[in-house]
């Protein structure tokens, strides 16, 4: 997560720049999997309407048919359609979902309008209460009863009392974590007076619903989009260029690589006690890139979608494993959910207050909060709290580090040593069970062994994934060596026609088999 900052101000000046520039799951473990579709638990009771995903015919044609009436019509009619669309997008995955949507968003409505009508300061913090609790009570019931029936088993099953208690069976709806923390930002500006309460139902409802973001983010900001409702887009070939070229980026990284790269990652952690060092390395090096390009490239599809409609929304992803220390991680990684915590929860928790102990301890629980966010199971708080952690340690060494800076190889050091360990932590993350974090952490760390034995690997085409290892580390050493030359390059007509021959070549040739949902999809 950035560095928070010792003060508000500049806070809504800094949401604005952003937007220019910057299942039910009862085992984590298991859920990471790249499982067959029909037994995703995000997708309710009916797979086969769950199906509009981003790599799919049905999406494509579903897009393509926006987008010619987007360029047709103008006005109300636009917006009316974008907002019929996007609520069409969601419902298909679950009819009974758009029922939450437009609940959420009626009673954040209507809450904005209520604290912008008075001036009386109690008043403001009653509605401001009524959408955070109707927008927590929601995100709780929907993710968290699961946690709680676990954790009841567990207490019962400590007295020997064997019990299978199920307080609730509740399908998670896909997206809900993105949508709930995207409504409830727009009602605490109004609350801040930061922003002004939208009068336009349609408008507000389009800003919650909008479908390319809708169900793995970016977490958008309403000073970031509401203001691009106020006229109608005009229509820019550059940005249509534009879009289609990071839509077909995102396809690569998910399709490609990522999914790829996952057959691996499943193989080592679903057997960790049959591999070795190196490949307990690799397996884990594997799952990194792997929820790192699945959701990135969700995010370059989204943002890519969004600008083809004439429409920004802000980048979620900048090279976060070129990183050299944690707090420039969490400036990389998933931007959109480290600023909504720093912006929301950490101020909440106490984080600018002048006690140095009083803002390490908000620092660390504001990041295990952020790991609960992903799901309610304990792997996602260790996760969260490591980080926590991390970022701690930065800020208790700072005097050293600044000094540290100075000698040649620093970064290097640094980006190495920050690189072992958010690796290491994606293990706690992914893993079925402790029990098998702690198998694989142990030979990562403290058992090393080398048998040379992938027998328990024999499905894997290796070279390929070492391959696609290859081609992540040529991307991610021409972005920090030659970023400015590559960028050039791509200007040249010749080049991107080059480029988007490569990666249409890599789309129909190197396609994973199979239709595989995007890891956030359960967040």
């Amino acid at each position: 997560m950035p560095e928070m900052r010792e003060a508000t101000r500049g806070r809504s000046l800094l949401m604005a720049r952003q937007c220019v520039t910057t299942p039910r799951v009862r085992h984590p473990g298991l859920a990471l999997r790249p499982r067959a579709l029909d037994s995703h638990p995000a997708f309710g009771d009916n797979p086969r309407q769950s199906r509009m995903l981003f790599q799919t015919l049905e999406f494509f044609i579903f897009f393509c048919v926006v987008a010619t009436f987007s360029f047709v019509y103008r006005g109300s009619v636009r917006k009316w359609m974008l907002l019929a669309a996007s609520y069409n997008f969601y419902m298909a995955w679950n009819p009974r979902f758009g029922a939450l949507l437009a609940t959420t968003t009626l009673i954040d409505y209507f809450c904005a309008l209520r604290m912008e009508a008075t001036e009386a300061r109690r008043s403001r913090k009653l509605w401001l209460a009524l959408s955070l609790v109707s927008n927590l009570g929601l995100l709780g019931a929907f993710k968290y009863l699961g946690f709680l029936n676990e954790m009841v088993n567990d207490f019962l099953r400590f007295f020997r009392i064997e019990s299978h208690v199920e307080l609730w069976h509740l399908t998670l709806p896909v997206g809900i974590s993105f949508f709930t923390f995207q409504s409830m930002s727009y009602t605490i500006d109004v609350y801040r007076r930061e922003l002004p309460a939208q009068r336009s139902l349609r408008d507000f409802a389009l800003y919650v619903a909008f479908f390319p973001q809708l169900v793995a983010g970016p977490i958008v900001r309403a000073t970031c989009f509401l203001p691009q409702l106020r006229t109608d887009p005009v229509f820019d070939p550059k940005a249509l260029v534009d879009g289609i070229e990071r839509v077909l980026i995102g396809l690569v990284k998910k399709v490609v690589v990522a999914d790829n790269l996952a057959a691996l990652a499943d193989a080592v952690f679903s057997a960790p006690g049959a591999v070795d060092t190196p490949m307990a390395w690799l397996g884990t090096v594997c799952f990194g890139l792997q929820v790192y390009l699945d959701f990135s490239g969700y995010s370059d599809m989204a943002i890519g979608l969004a600008g083809i409609l004439g429409y920004r929304i802000p980048e979620n992803f900048r090279l976060p494993y070129l990183s050299t220390d944690p707090a420039e991680f969490w400036h990389r990684w998933h931007i959109s959910l480290s600023s909504w915590l720093r912006d929301y929860v950490y101020p909440a928790l106490g984080g600018y207050r002048r006690s140095r102990a009083r803002r390490l301890i908000s620092l660390v629980l504001t990041m295990l909060l952020g790991g609960l966010w992903h799901g309610a199971h304990f792997h996602f708080v260790l996760w969260g709290l490591g980080h926590g952690l991390l970022l701690a340690i930065q800020r208790l060494l700072s005097p050293w580090t600044q000094r540290l800076r100075r000698l040649p190889g620093q970064r290097v050091l640094g980006w190495f040593v920050l690189t072992v360990v958010v690796f290491a932590l994606w293990v706690p993350f992914r893993a079925a069970s402790t029990h098998d974090a702690l198998i694989l952490l142990n030979k990562m760390f403290v058992s090393w062994t080398v048998s040379f034995d992938t027998t328990s690997l024999t499905n894997i085409n290796l070279p390929f994934i070492y391959s696609l290892l290859a081609a992540v580390v040529v991307v991610h050493l021409v972005a920090l060596l030659a970023a400015a030359w590559a960028e050039r390059l791509r200007g040249v007509l010749a080049v991107r026609a080059v480029l988007w021959g490569a990666l249409a070549f890599a789309l129909l040739q190197f396609r994973h088999d199979g239709l595989v949902p995007f890891v956030y999809f359960q967040f």
